[in-house]
């Protein structure tokens, strides 16, 4: 099975910073780079199936070296296919050129792109978008 995974809060769940009302600051200046932990579960549990597992990220090519930084750090960076960027746009294109037949991520806007035969699975947002009120 080909399975894709987006990067941010999908993965790398960062801590975000709050104004004195409890509103996120935006924008928003990440605090910590920890996982995801439903989603850090799902990429190992298709990793330990077997599964060809490819990131793929809304972020520039040139911050590329950070998410292989952070995915060596947590011991995945050599047991996946490919780290892919795709400088901003949205993820469809370059989901269906590797083939995805499930691809996880955060942000429903880019899960409603995804069409079949790809599956789509919603990670949770981050707990402080919810503490925020933002979604």
């Amino acid at each position: 099975m080909i399975v894709t995974f987006d990067f941010d809060d999908t993965l790398l769940y960062r801590t975000l910073e709050f104004d004195g009302d409890g509103d996120v600051i935006f924008p928003h200046r990440p605090v910590g780079d920890g996982r995801n932990p439903i989603g850090f579960f799902h990429l190992v549990e298709h990793l330990e199936a077997g599964d060809e597992v490819h990131i793929v990220t809304s972020r520039m090519r040139s911050k590329l070296p950070e998410v292989d930084e952070w995915l060596t750090r947590w011991g995945v960076r050599g047991k996946l296919a490919g780290v892919h960027a795709t400088n901003g746009d949205w993820k469809a294109r370059r989901l269906s050129e590797l083939g995805s037949e499930i691809h996880y991520d955060d942000d429903n806007e880019e899960l409603s792109r995804i069409r079949p035969p790809t599956k789509t699975q919603r990670i949770p947002p981050h707990p402080s978008w919810l503490v925020g009120g933002v979604d």
